[in-house]
C-alpha cells in the first residue's frame, strides 16, 4: 500500500468526522489541524472562495489555532472576532481565503496516550432560529445569521467529540502502520 493512499484514507477520516462536528454545533465551517512535529507547526487542507483546496501552515504558537497547539486549552472567541486581542492572523487567513471570520471556537485534540495530535477549529456560529436577532448596529460584512458565539454547551460537546476524535485518529494511524508492515512482508516474501 502506497503512503500516499494511506493519507488519503487518513484525510476522508477527516473530513467526515470535521463535517460531523459543523453540523452537530451548528457552525459554518470547521477546520482539523494536524500537528507536524517535525516542522513545529499545524496544517490543515482549507477550502478557498474558488472550491480548490489549500494546504496553510500555521507555526505552533502563532494565531489563535497556532496557541491552542502551544498550551493544550480550548479558546472560545465570541462573536465579533475581529474586535478580538491578536486578530491579525485570523484577518491574513481571511483575506487569503476570502472568508469573514466572526466567531471561533479551538479545542485540542488529544490521543488516548495524552499525546496533543490536532486542534479542532469550529468558525461562525450560525444562528438558530430561537436566538433574538442581532440588536447591534449590523456590521456591513457579516451576514445576521454569524452574528452569534459558541456557547459552554458547544465546548462540552466539542471537548467529549474531541475525545472520540483523537481514538479514531490513533486507530487510523495504526491502522496504515499495520498496512504497511504487511506490505513490506509481502514484498520481503515475494521478491
Amino acid at each position: 500500500m502506497h503512503q500516499t493512499s494511506e493519507r488519503a484514507e487518513i484525510d476522508e477520516v477527516i473530513k467526515r468526522v470535521m463535517e460531523a462536528a459543523k453540523e452537530l454545533m451548528n457552525a459554518d465551517r470547521s477546520t482539523f489541524w494536524v500537528i507536524d512535529r517535525s516542522t513545529n507547526e499545524l496544517w490543515a487542507q482549507i477550502s478557498v472562495g474558488d472550491g480548490t483546496l489549500r494546504e496553510l501552515r500555521v507555526p505552533i504558537g502563532q494565531g489563535y489555532v497556532g496557541k491552542v497547539a502551544l498550551i493544550g486549552v480550548p479558546l472560545n472567541i465570541p462573536f465579533d472576532l475581529y474586535d478580538y486581542p491578536d486578530s491579525e492572523t485570523a484577518k491574513k487567513t481571511d483575506k487569503t481565503t476570502g472568508y469573514r471570520t466572526c466567531s471561533l471556537l479551538c479545542m485540542p485534540v488529544w490521543n488516548p496516550d495524552d499525546e496533543l495530535i490536532a486542534v479542532t477549529q469550529l468558525i461562525n456560529k450560525i444562528k438558530s432560529e430561537d436566538d433574538e436577532r442581532s440588536t447591534d448596529v449590523y456590521k456591513e460584512d457579516v451576514p445576521d445569521c454569524f452574528q452569534a458565539s459558541f456557547d459552554e454547551s458547544d465546548q462540552k460537546y466539542m471537548q467529549i467529540f474531541n475525545k472520540q476524535v483523537g481514538v479514531i485518529m490513533q486507530n487510523a494511524e495504526l491502522l496504515a502502520e499495520v498496512k504497511r508492515q504487511e506490505q513490506m512482508l509481502r514484498n520481503n516474501l515475494n521478491p
